[in-house]
């Protein structure tokens, strides 16, 4: 996993390392708004997301869906990590969340299903095809935290666990940006 991982840190950054080698004398544009559809934690589970970014680079993230029957939600920053020299077809971004991340669904006995939350950290990069284009593309892998109060649900209502959630998640979604920033 932690190869996996690596690859994914390398491949999402080397785009800088590759677009560094050209001079491209242009503004460069950054989305300022954006909504987006999707699924994993960006999307509230299977939602859509809004970013607003307030200042180049940070900006706010959040995310409304459906998640084992219940609301999801995620709050956030993301960070982008864009030159300001050079068109980008890549850009990739950091990202921290707060909201559901973790549930149970126990057969046969709905009224004992949850949705617990807690913090995710993500890398990832929202792919464009052409630039200045509207439309994107977004990767995610995350690093979720696991909740202390999953385990005690399950300990104090003595469920037998067939699959426990992973730590790593994954995000796709399509992104339509509303506004650019120069």
């Amino acid at each position: 996993m932690k190869k996996l991982t690596l690859f994914l840190v390398l491949f999402t950054f080397s785009n800088l390392i590759i677009l560094g080698q050209e001079d491209v004398r242009e503004v460069v544009y950054q989305d300022e708004t954006s909504l987006g559809i999707g699924s994993g934690l960006e999307y509230g589970i299977l939602g859509v997301n809004f970013n607003y970014f307030p200042i180049r680079n940070i900006g706010l993230s959040a995310g409304l869906g459906t998640s084992l029957g219940f609301v999801g939600w995620n709050l956030g920053t993301k960070i982008t990590i864009t030159s300001s020299k050079h068109k980008n077809l890549f850009t990739p971004y950091i990202i921290g969340l707060y909201g559901s991340n973790s549930g149970v669904i126990v057969d046969n006995t709905p009224s004992l299903n949850n949705i617990f939350y807690g913090f995710s950290l993500g890398v990832g990069t929202d792919i464009r095809f052409k630039p200045r284009s509207r439309s994107s593309f977004s990767l995610t892998l995350f690093d979720s935290f696991i909740p202390s109060a999953f385990n005690e649900y399950i300990k104090s209502h003595y469920i037998m666990v067939t699959s426990y959630p992973s730590n790593i998640r994954a995000s796709i979604g399509y992104k339509y940006t509303l506004s650019f920033k120069d």
